[in-house]
């Protein structure tokens, strides 16, 4: 008895953090179908004079992968409500018969290929601008393979983590530049006019 009544203290210590757990990442799922399209839109406008064409079409493809999280953060949801069942036959068959249709393989192959473009578009106009350390849009494309192909190809969520975590280091430096207000006409070009008047 004494050994049951500490499983079931486990067990449940276990339930209430998954719990936590799942509630911490629902709410960032909630957030992120707002935010992540526009990622790509802001990391573009740091380059886009500098590397129009690049910029332009990184910001279009980001932003076509980037709709369709809002389909699957509604996926996340019903699969935490899920658990809450005892149906998981009922429920395997639901999610075959989801992922099966044609509708959703469209929206999953537009989510995959575009945001993924996206970063690759973006990290050749970072390098393309002059305005970010070349390391910065390297690293963009690396974390692109990542998570795509690496990731999915292995299981290892791990390493979409880290792809991200990649994603962010790099538009450290595009921060800097939209914080500091700089443009291609930035302190190079009022310098020079300055100089010449």
């Amino acid at each position: 008895m004494p050994n049951q009544c500490r499983s079931t203290r486990r067990a449940a210590h276990l339930q209430e953090r998954t719990s936590g757990f799942a509630r911490g990442f629902l709410n960032v799922n909630f957030i992120t179908p707002y935010l992540f399209p526009l990622s790509y839109l802001v990391l573009g406008s740091a380059v886009l004079r500098r590397s129009p064409w690049f910029a332009m079409l990184g910001m279009a493809a980001g932003w076509v992968g980037a709709m369709p999280w809002a389909f699957i953060s509604d996926q996340s949801f019903v699969l935490v409500h899920m658990t809450r069942f005892q149906s998981d036959g009922i429920f395997a068959n639901l999610e075959t018969a989801y992922i099966q249709d044609p509708h959703i393989f469209l929206i999953a192959a537009g989510w995959v290929l575009g945001h993924l473009l996206g970063y690759v578009l973006l990290g050749i106009a970072f390098v393309r601008s002059g305005l970010v350390p070349r390391w910065s849009g390297v690293l963009l494309v690396v974390a692109t393979p990542v998570m795509g192909p690496l990731a999915y190809g292995s299981g290892l969520n791990i390493l979409q983590i880290l792809a991200y975590v990649l994603v962010a280091v790099a538009s450290l430096p595009v921060a800097r530049v939209l914080l500091a207000g700089r443009s291609p006409e930035g302190p190079h070009a009022h310098g020079a006019a300055s100089s010449s008047s």
